[in-house]
Formats: C-alpha cells, structure tokens, sequence
C-alpha cells in the first residue's frame, strides 16, 4: 500500500485537499496524511479546495494550509472548481511550481 501511494505522489501533477468543516475538526487531534502532504508541499503541488468553511477557519487550525494558493466552493460552484483544477493540472505540467501558485493566488484574489 505504501509503494502504491509513493508511486502515486511521484507521478502527480496536483494534489487536492478538500478542507471541510469535519476535517477542521480532526486536524488538530490526528495525524491526516502528514506524510502525504508534507510530500505535495514540497513540491509545491498542494491545492486546498476551502468546502463548507473559510480560509480565515483554516488558518485558525493550519497556517500551512491556508497560506496555499487554493479555491473555495463559496467563490465558485464545485463544478467550476473541478474545471480550474482540471486546468491548473495542465498547466503545471508544462509550468514551475511557482506558475501555479501565482495563478492559484491571483484567483483567490491575493497576487
């Protein structure tokens, strides 16, 4: 099971996080996938997805995460957000890391 999941983060172009309410309340109290987000992190491939909840909730809970350039279901319906993941997937394939955050930031309104 872990090579399949080391396999799977080596080969990955982005790596979405869904941040609801249920996760904000178990973050602080397990370990969720510290291994696997520390791993998207460094390559600066991590997207939040903000579902149900807000950046200002996360960043009550996770600075980390919520200084990521990501996307909220408030700002857009889930089916535009699959879309700009789906492009932002593509582009970084073809960009750096930091085109993607610059691209992510500015939709958030923060570039």
């Amino acid at each position: 099971m872990i090579r399949a999941i080391d396999k799977g983060l080596v080969n990955s172009r982005v790596g979405i996080v869904l941040v609801t309410p249920a996760m904000l309340r178990r973050l602080p109290a397990e370990d969720i996938a510290d291994k696997e987000l520390s791993a998207l992190l460094r390559r600066e491939r991590l997207v939040p997805v903000v579902h149900g909840t807000t950046y200002e909730e996360l960043e009550q809970v996770s600075l980390l995460l919520a200084s990521r350039a990501g996307l909220s279901t408030a700002e857009e319906s889930m089916a535009e957000v699959a879309v700009d993941l789906q492009l932002n997937a593509a582009a970084a394939t073809a960009s750096p890391a930091w085109v993607l955050r610059a691209r992510l930031l500015h939709r958030r309104g923060r570039g």
